[in-house]
């Protein structure tokens, strides 16, 4: 997804369940809820308060409104499984276009696990036009109102 890591390490195969619990947080994380000090190697309360250590920090993303800022995030390896409830999103990158694999990716899902359900599936471009939808939206909305005033002025 291109963002980027600003501090510590980001996760790695080697994060499995076998493993220690670990986490990537995001710079907002670290303003809203650790404050100042280098949070690499941080630890805190995660999922039936098991012992999870901050690796990495990464930069704020916003992934459904441009308005608003990056609410703070934890990135959580898969492969340690601390059974959080919610959606995972995940990333398919393709040199074509990415939703001639879209039935491709569901067989590997549905291989791995058939209870996985693949929903939602969209390419980035299209989910950066919804997100940016209001907003283009609102900018035709006002130039095509401001070139209807110049209109009206000069017909008088």
């Amino acid at each position: 997804m291109g963002i980027p890591l600003v501090l510590g390490r980001p996760i790695a195969e080697g994060d499995t369940v076998g493993g220690s619990k670990v986490v990537v947080v995001n710079g907002q994380f670290v303003r809203q809820f650790l404050g100042a000090g280098n949070p690499i190697g941080r630890r805190f309360g995660l999922a039936e308060s098991e012992d999870t250590e901050i690796v990495g920090v990464v930069g704020d993303a916003k992934y459904f409104d441009l308005r608003q800022e990056a609410p703070a995030t934890i990135y959580v390896p898969w492969l340690q499984n601390l059974d959080l409830n919610g959606a995972m999103h995940f990333e398919v990158r393709t040199a074509g276009n990415p939703m001639e694999l879209a039935s491709a990716v569901r067989r590997v899902a549905q291989d791995m696990d058939r209870n996985l359900a693949l929903y939602d599936v969209r390419s980035q471009e299209e989910q950066i036009n919804q997100t940016l939808f209001q907003e283009r939206l609102f900018a035709r909305l006002t130039s095509f109102f401001g070139a209807l005033a110049a209109l009206l002025a000069c017909v008088g």
